[in-house]
C-alpha cells in the first residue's frame, strides 16, 4: 500500500475514532477476502505457420487478494475509503514445433523447409532484420537462418491489480439506497513474453547446403555485425554472433533462444459515481446491489524487449528494448451483489460476487505488434492502449460497527 493511500486512510480512521457513538454517527471497518480471476481479452498472433500461437491461449486462474474498508456516517451523509490489492495472476503455455522456425523471409522456400511453410514470428522484430541483412560486412540474405524441428516455445503472462477509492455521499444506514461521488485510483500492470529455443541452423537458400558456398558469401551462421546493424546491443558473452556449427569443434551447432517480452503499466486516476440499493432488508439477511462508473486518465508506460542468447557452444547475448508513454481516456465500472448477515448489533458477515471492467488500458501481449519501421529504417514503438480487462469473482468478509 503506497504512502498517500496510507495517509488518507489513517486520517479517516483517526476521524472515526473521534466520532461520537450516538444515533447520528456510526463508524464501520471491513476486511474482505477476494477470490478473483480475470479474462484474457488479448488475442495477438505471435507465431504464424503450422504451429501457430496467439496470446489468446493464456488462461488465468482465481487468485486471492484482500480489501480494507473504512467509513463513517454523520447524520445524513457518509464518507468511506477502501484499498484493494491482488498480488497477481499468472499463466503459461508451451509446446514443441513440428516444422523449422524460420527467422528470415525463407519460410516458404521448399529448398530449406522440406514441407513449407515454416514457422515465423508474426510481428515486426529485429531478428528478421538481422537475418535478411544485405549490408556490406553483414550479408545474411543468402542463407535461411532458422531453428531445426523440435524447437521449444513458451508463452507466459503475469499481471497485478491495486485499487484505492474515497467517496462522499448519502448515509447507507438512513435509507434503503445511497448515492456517492468520489475519486478512484487503479493500478494494473502486466508482463507477457514468448520464448523460442532450439538448435540453430543456417542453410544456403539456393541449394540447402549446410556448409556454405564461399562464392555466395555464406557464413554458416548469423554474424555479430548483422545483429548490431539490426539494432541489438551485445550485453554479455563473446559477442561473436551464432554459428550453425562449431568451427573449432567440428559439427556441433549453437543452441539459440529468442525471447520477446512486452510490458505495460497502467495508472488510472478519475472520478466515479456510486449507486447502491438494499433489497429485502431485515434483521437476519440484507441483500445489496451496487454499481460504480467513472471516467479516468490512464498514464500508460509500455516497452518491448527482444533478447537473443546462445548456449551449449556459444554464450553471446544480444538485446534490444523500445519504450513509450502515452495518456489515454479510460473507463472503469464495477457491478456487484452482496449478501449481509448480521451476527450481532456490531458484527456483520458479508459475501457476494463482483465484476470490475477496465477499458482503454495497455495489455502486455499486445505491445509487440506496435513496433514499426520509419522512413529512415529505424525501429519505432508506440504503446497500445486499446485493451480491455474484466476482473471478477467472489467476496467474503466481516464488518464491525460502533
Amino acid at each position: 500500500m503506497n504512502r498517500p493511500t496510507l495517509t488518507v486512510m489513517g486520517a479517516l480512521l483517526f476521524g472515526m475514532l473521534l466520532t461520537p457513538s450516538n444515533g447520528y454517527a456510526q463508524v464501520r471497518f471491513g476486511a474482505d477476502w477476494l477470490f478473483l480471476s480475470r479474462d484474457n481479452d488479448s488475442d495477438a498472433q505471435l507465431i504464424s505457420g503450422p504451429d501457430a500461437v496467439s496470446s489468446g491461449e493464456m488462461d488465468f486462474d482465481y487468485e486471492s487478494g484482500y480489501r480494507l474498508n473504512l467509513g463513517v456516517g454523520l447524520w445524513e451523509y457518509e464518507i468511506d475509503a477502501s484499498w484493494t490489492e491482488l498480488p497477481g495472476w499468472s499463466s503459461s503455455q508451451g509446446g514443441t514445433t513440428t516444422a523449422p522456425f524460420v527467422f528470415d523471409d525463407t519460410a516458404g522456400n521448399a529448398v530449406v523447409v522440406p514441407v513449407p511453410p515454416g514457422n515465423t514470428f508474426s510481428f515486426n522484430n529485429a531478428m528478421f532484420d538481422a537475418t535478411t541483412s544485405m549490408l556490406f560486412g553483414a550479408i545474411e540474405d543468402n542463407e535461411s537462418e532458422q531453428l531445426q524441428n523440435g524447437a521449444v516455445w513458451r508463452l507466459f503472462s503475469e499481471s497485478r491489480y491495486d485499487d484505492f477509492e474515497i467517496n462522499f455521499g448519502t448515509n447507507r444506514e438512513r435509507a434503503w439506497y445511497r448515492v456517492s461521488f468520489g475519486y478512484r485510483h487503479v493500478r494494473f500492470d502486466e508482463r507477457a513474453g514468448l520464448s523460442v529455443s532450439g538448435i540453430f541452423d543456417a542453410l544456403d537458400s539456393d541449394d540447402g547446403a549446410v556448409f556454405g558456398d564461399l562464392t555466395n558469401e555464406a557464413n554458416d551462421g548469423l554474424s555479430n555485425a548483422a545483429l548490431i546493424n539490426a539494432g541489438f546491443f551485445s550485453v554479455d558473452g563473446a559477442a561473436d554472433g551464432f554459428s550453425a556449427f562449431d568451427v573449432m569443434g567440428g559439427a556441433s551447432p549453437d543452441t539459440v533462444t529468442v525471447l520477446h517480452l512486452g510490458a505495460a503499466d497502467n495508472r488510472l486516476d478519475g472520478g466515479q459515481v456510486t449507486f447502491a440499493g438494499r433489497m429485502f432488508p431485515s434483521d437476519y439477511v440484507i441483500v445489496e446491489g451496487i454499481a460504480k462508473a467513472g471516467l479516468y486518465r490512464n498514464k500508460i508506460t509500455a516497452s518491448v524487449s527482444e533478447v537473443v542468447a546462445g548456449s551449449v557452444n556459444d554464450d553471446s547475448v544480444y538485446a534490444r528494448t523500445l519504450r513509450d508513454e502515452r495518456d489515454k481516456a479510460a473507463f472503469v465500472g464495477t457491478l456487484g451483489a452482496i449478501v449481509m448477515v448480521p451476527v450481532t448489533e456490531y458484527i456483520t458477515i458479508r459475501g457476494g460476487y463482483e465484476a470490475t471492467f477496465l477499458t482503454g488500458i495497455g495489455l502486455a501481449a499486445e505491445q509487440t505488434a506496435r513496433v514499426a519501421t520509419d522512413a529512415l529504417g529505424n525501429a519505432v514503438f508506440s504503446a497500445d492502449g486499446d485493451g480491455v480487462a474484466i476482473i471478477h469473482g467472489g467476496v467474503l468478509g466481516l464488518e464491525l460497527f460502533w
